[in-house]
C-alpha cells in the first residue's frame, strides 16, 4: 500500500487538492445563490444551476488531470505503465478521508447517534461543497425525516462518480482521444509522448 502511494502520490495529491479547492468554490457559489433564491423567492432552480455548475467544474478538473496523465502513456506497454484500474485506485486512495467520514456518517445515521451533525458538516464543508446547490435542490422536495438519508446517498454517489470520472479520463487520454472532440483539448500526437 505504501508502494502504491509512493508510485501515484502526484495524482493522489492532485485529487485531494482539487477536491478541497472546488468544494470551497462550491460553497462560495452555493451559499450566496441559496440566500438570493430564498430572499427573492426564486424557488429552487438557482440552487440546481449552481450545483450543476460546480459539480461539472469539479468533474471536468478531475477528468482533465487524469486525461493528461493517460496521455503520457499513449500506446506504451510494459510493467511501469499505469492501467485504468490503477487510475481508479489512485482516485479511491485520495478519497480515503472522504470515505472515512462517509462511513462514520453512515454508522451514525443507522445507529441514530447524535454525532451525525458534525460529520455531515465536515463532509459538506471539506469534501462535497461542490454538491451544495444540488443537495439544497433535492432536499427542498424531501421530508425532513429523510434528509439525512438522502445526504448520505448523495455523498456515496458523488464519491463513486468522481472515481469513475478519473478512470474514464485516464482511459480516454491513454487511447489518444479526447472526450470533447477537441473543444477543450488539443488532440495529442502519438509521437509527442
Amino acid at each position: 500500500m505504501l508502494n502504491f502511494y509512493r508510485d501515484n502520490q502526484r495524482m493522489i495529491h492532485k485529487v485531494l487538492l482539487n477536491q478541497i479547492a472546488i468544494s470551497a468554490l462550491g460553497l462560495m457559489v452555493g451559499f450566496p445563490v441559496n440566500a438570493l433564491a430564498y430572499n427573492f423567492g426564486l424557488g429552487e432552480i438557482p440552487n440546481l444551476l449552481a450545483g450543476i455548475f460546480t459539480a461539472a467544474m469539479y468533474f471536468f478538473v478531475l477528468y482533465d488531470a487524469f486525461w493528461e496523465w493517460g496521455c503520457k502513456y499513449i500506446s506504451k506497454k510494459g510493467d511501469n505503465v499505469p492501467t485504468v484500474k490503477q487510475a481508479f485506485l489512485s482516485a479511491a486512495f485520495a478519497y480515503i478521508p472522504t470515505l472515512f467520514f462517509v462511513f462514520v456518517y453512515a454508522v451514525s445515521f443507522v445507529a441514530k447517534l447524535s454525532i451525525i451533525t458534525p460529520f455531515k458538516w465536515i463532509l459538506l464543508l471539506l469534501c462535497n461543497g461542490m454538491h451544495f446547490g444540488s443537495m439544497n435542490f433535492l432536499l427542498a422536495f424531501v421530508p425532513q425525516s429523510y434528509s439525512d438519508g438522502i445526504q448520505l446517498i448523495i455523498f456515496i454517489v458523488a464519491s463513486l462518480l468522481a472515481m469513475l470520472v478519473c478512470a474514464l479520463g485516464f482511459k480516454v487520454g491513454k487511447s489518444g482521444k479526447t472526450m470533447f472532440a477537441g473543444y477543450f483539448h488539443k488532440k495529442p500526437d502519438k509521437e509527442q509522448y
